[in-house]
């Protein structure tokens, strides 16, 4: 391990460039998986009456997924102007 560049800045490596990623897609797709999940566990436990916590945690992944959709869609050019101005 080299200490070197702890103490001297300039023996540092470059920081890698930010990447554009698009958030709406990844939030999409974590949202859809939540709500598969949902109505597999929700029909358990409308049929049978077991799995209700697992079904509310799905309800809660659901309602964080639209919130994240949300964030995203009014913070977009934000995130994407940061990758941008390191590049």
């Amino acid at each position: 391990m080299k200490i070197a560049p702890i103490f001297d800045p300039e023996k540092r490596r470059e920081t890698p460039q930010a990447e554009q990623v698009d958030l709406h897609i990844i939030f999409l797709i974590g949202t859809i998986f939540w709500l598969i999940l949902a109505i597999i566990f929700g029909s358990f436990f409308l049929i049978q009456g077991i799995y209700g916590d697992r079904f509310m945690i799905c309800i809660w992944g659901i309602i964080i997924g639209v919130l994240g959709l949300i964030w995203e869609l009014y913070n977009r050019h934000l995130y994407r102007l940061v990758a941008l101005m390191q590049q």
